[in-house]
């Protein structure tokens, strides 16, 4: 083929496959001779691609021609192999496993088939949507066509065919399922293979990596949900982002059983298009920091994941602890924006403002997830931590990390609510008052005097400080009073006081957890006020 004649039409199987797809048929140097003359399997294919163009109705417009190419890529050919796959194979030998037993084997078949699909650039939708689509609709009818090999296979497994209800036809096929995550539903075995494929695409479509990585990321995604759907538990990841700061460059951080990193592309691409949008602030020496509303910090979590068949979806999935939601995940992600909270001395604070969480569940990976928009909650300035102000996040987290201070978690919780969510002042002084009585608070006796007596003497020093200290909380309690029984609107004297009882629950709960946990060893508000007030 002509120098010319090459350049156009590599131009227009570019433009109508892109350049991934394009590179996995026909890799750079593989196939071209030198000079830039198509070599023979080049030559062959634009030649098929030619011949093809010349067969199709003359009133198609380039769109659809463009769209009947891609659907020939896709069709079966030889071998049982897709057009896509046979270009491929001729210039490439990919390192492939074969499977160990028949389902395994078909899944990877049907892998192979489908991957060229992923590889089509997905064309976002002509409307606002929700979420745009990730791939190209021509993935899912691949998908659809080519897995009926692996759901056949799966139909005649003796330990995997009882998982599914039975129909005559096996590709209609479902099963219903309970998870500890809270989750549940119906998954049809006509759908399986796409769940599986998209799923091991996400893993590896930002390093576009070969065909043999692809494959190891979908045979890891099956093995896990046989071992599910067999009844063993398996581990399975929880991700929660959180918006307000910016990790520095290529930092992750091990806290707890959990690791914060910076979010990646493809969990970005799986927000709802509703929350992006971002935000600029200055630092402290004038730098402009610009963040994500849809979250640019994420908490990665592993927990031991199960899943129970069930035949009524109505049925209570928590009938048992070990198919409760894993509270532990809440648990760390509460203590981690807590720590960063004390951590960062700067006004306003720095805050982690989670937007959405997702749980990767076996049946359905990356589908579980549920978000908040962090424009309704109160206002925050961007921040850019540094590897020092992440040390200091991590001793503070170690600090937090504590089994005594899940007793105040209350307090920790309302602080939050208080700081992130509250817009109305009265709002943030009702929770961080709350948080004072999970700290010090007792049914018996008068609370007012109880509480701000503990507060004063953990916090002050001196009896003129301490007088002038308590007269203040009680002023402070006088209004919260005010305010949850209607008596009259905020002035603006009162709003300061909200802002007041925040920071007194934060000062407080610093000292606790730093400085008194012998305070905190006791087990309830009561013993520990009663404790702080008999002591010297």
């Amino acid at each position: 083929m002509e120098h010319e004649a090459l350049g156009e039409a590599r131009a227009w199987i570019l433009g109508a496959i892109g350049e991934p797809l394009l590179n996995y048929l026909l890799p750079e140097g593989a196939t071209s001779e030198e000079g830039g003359t198509a070599g023979p399997i080049e030559g062959e294919f634009f030649s098929a691609v030619a011949e093809l163009r010349r067969k199709l109705p003359e009133d198609w417009d380039e769109q659809t021609q463009k769209q009947a190419f891609r659907s020939w890529l896709l069709q079966k050919g030889e071998g049982d192999k897709t057009v896509a796959r046979i270009v491929h194979e001729r210039t490439c030998v990919d390192d492939v496993e074969s499977g160990d037993d028949a389902v395994t084997a078909a899944l990877i078949e049907v892998a192979q088939n489908v991957y060229p699909a992923l590889l089509i650039p997905a064309e976002p939708l002509p409307f606002p949507a929700l979420i745009q689509p990730e791939v190209d609709t021509a993935f899912h009818a691949a998908a659809y066509q080519n897995g009926g090999v692996f759901t056949r296979a799966i139909a005649r497994d003796s330990g995997l065919s009882s998982v599914f209800t039975q129909d005559s036809d096996p590709i209609h096929s479902q099963f219903n399922y309970q998870a500890n995550t809270g989750h549940g539903g119906a998954l049809q075995l006509a759908t399986l293979p796409s769940e599986l494929l998209l799923s091991a695409w996400r893993d590896v479509r930002e390093t576009m990596g070969p065909v043999g990585k692809f494959i190891e990321r979908v045979m890891f995604r099956w093995d896990m949900l046989r071992s599910a759907l067999l009844g063993n538990s398996v581990d399975a990841v929880a991700k929660i982002a959180f918006t307000g700061v910016l990790l520095p460059d290529g930092r992750a951080v091990a806290f707890g059983d959990g690791v914060v990193r910076t979010v990646t592309q493809a969990e970005r691409d799986r927000v709802p298009e509703g929350l992006k949008g971002k935000i600029s602030g200055y630092s402290g020496d004038g730098e402009v920091v610009t963040i994500n509303y849809d979250g640019d910090v994420l908490l990665e979590y592993r927990f031991p994941y199960r899943l129970r068949l069930s035949g009524d979806l109505s049925e209570s999935w928590v009938d048992s602890d070990e198919m409760r939601p894993p509270a532990d995940i809440n648990r760390l992600a509460l203590r981690l924006r807590f720590a960063l909270m004390l951590s960062m001395d700067s006004t306003p604070r720095a805050q982690l403002i989670q937007t959405w969480v997702a749980f990767d569940e076996p049946p359905r990976p990356g589908s579980s997830i549920s978000w908040s928009d962090p424009r309704h909650g109160a206002g925050f300035t961007p921040v850019r931590l540094t590897s020092e102000d992440v040390d200091r996040w991590c001793e503070w987290f170690d600090i937090l990390n504590d089994s005594r201070v899940d007793k105040i978690e209350l307090a920790l919780s309302r602080i939050l609510r208080a700081l992130a969510e509250r817009r109305d002042p009265s709002d943030v002084l009702v929770d961080s008052v709350i948080a004072w009585e999970n700290l010090f608070g007792t049914k018996d006796g008068e609370p007012t005097f109880r509480i701000t007596m503990c507060l004063t003497k953990l916090l002050k020093e001196g009896l003129e400080e301490r007088v002038k200290f308590r007269t203040e909380l009680g002023k402070i309690y006088a209004l919260r009073s005010r305010v949850v029984h209607g008596s009259g609107e905020l002035k603006a004297t009162d709003m300061v006081k909200c802002q007041e009882a925040l920071d007194v629950a934060i000062s407080a709960i610093r000292v606790l957890v730093s400085r008194r946990q012998d305070i905190l060893d006791l087990k309830d508000g009561a013993l520990r006020s009663a404790a702080l007030l008999l002591d010297g």
